[in-house]
């Protein structure tokens, strides 16, 4: 391999999923692939991993806090190159309630605005590659969204140890029925 025409962002490539998405982008020879991740030492061991596994050498990774606007507006800041596909993967879950520096509930800020700002800060970037694509990931989990609590003030994790479990094991037997149906 020699060259790249193409360029593919992913969050979230440290994990299971994010991994799997990677390594499939990576095994297409016209893609340089971008690793967005928060941990320095996870995102060098899965870019040289996924570089590897699918003899890409256009594999590389860019530090970001997906939780912060600021963050993500200084790395679209520094990859100028049109961007053709943006994989919005990444998720934070927090067994009690933390903020983010700007005072929003971490998990709401990564999981939910966090897409929105990639996107956001994205978009000249996807413009230029246009047909460009987005791709948002979400989990079960996310589709429990309620829209009175958006800070997440009342959820699961801010309840007592036996109470989260308890709801927990509820949750998985309503999926578990849905599914019997």
């Amino acid at each position: 391999m020699t060259s790249y025409q193409r360029t593919a962002l992913i969050t979230g490539a440290t994990g299971a999923i994010g991994k799997a998405i990677a390594l499939e982008i990576a095994r297409l020879p016209e893609y340089r692939l971008v690793l967005l991740c928060r941990d320095r030492h996870r995102a060098a061991a899965a870019a040289s991993e996924i570089s590897s596994s699918s003899g890409n050498e256009f594999v590389s990774y860019e530090l970001v806090d997906l939780s912060s606007k600021t963050s993500i507006r200084a790395l679209a800041h520094r990859l100028k190159d049109p961007v053709h596909v943006l994989v919005n993967n990444a998720a934070a879950t927090s067994r009690r309630r933390r903020e983010t520096s700007d005072g929003i509930e971490l998990q709401f800020a990564s999981n939910v605005l966090g897409y929105f700002w990639m996107i956001s800060a994205f978009t000249n970037q996807l413009r230029a590659a246009a047909p460009s694509r987005v791709v948002n990931v979400a989990s079960y989990w996310a589709g429990d969204l309620d829209l009175d609590d958006l800070e997440f003030r009342r959820r699961l994790t801010n309840l007592p140890r036996e109470r989260t479990i308890q709801t927990v094991f509820e949750r998985m037997e309503e999926v578990l029925e849905s599914l019997a149906d």
